[in-house]
């Protein structure tokens, strides 16, 4: 009995989902040196920057994770955000480890905030999604007029 081996289109259809994109590759390369940023300064050594301002390094830092994990996840904001957040508390809980930092609850909340401030930037407001409906209906309708049969 042989076996079956699948067609050209088959191949092609595989292929083609192995290929990233410019912006995922582009994103990858963001998330590697954000991954080291953060590894120094959150885990390995210290920036030196004193407690107020830490907190907007610390909001900064994690809406840049969560752009970078937007384009890699292929625009899933939600589940970008998630695991950026999980990111960060795993993140603090290794700094129980590390005898130069603390762990602290305010930075897992500047955390939060740096990746709201990313889900805001990113999720439409009510008015733009009413307006993509209302165009999206249009478009509907003007195909449906073009497939009606004459008579």
């Amino acid at each position: 009995m042989m076996a079956v081996l699948p067609g050209p289109e088959f191949r092609v259809a595989m292929i083609s989902r192995l290929v990233i994109s410019a912006e995922q590759l582009t994103a990858a390369f963001a998330f590697s040196l954000l991954g080291l940023f953060g590894l120094f300064a959150g885990i390995v050594g210290t920036l030196g920057i004193d407690e107020p301002f830490d907190k907007l390094i610390h909001a900064g830092f994690f809406f840049a994770l969560a752009a970078n994990l937007f384009f890699l996840m292929g625009r899933r904001a939600l589940a970008a955000c998630l695991l950026a957040f999980f990111i960060g508390v795993a993140g603090e809980i290794l700094q129980i480890i590390n005898p130069m930092h603390t762990v602290s609850v305010l930075d897992v909340a500047a955390n939060a905030v740096g990746i709201a401030a990313f889900l805001m930037a990113t999720t439409p407001s009510a008015a733009a999604r009413r307006m993509w409906r209302a165009r999206r209906a249009r478009q509907i309708l003007a195909y449906l007029e073009r497939r009606r049969p004459l008579g």
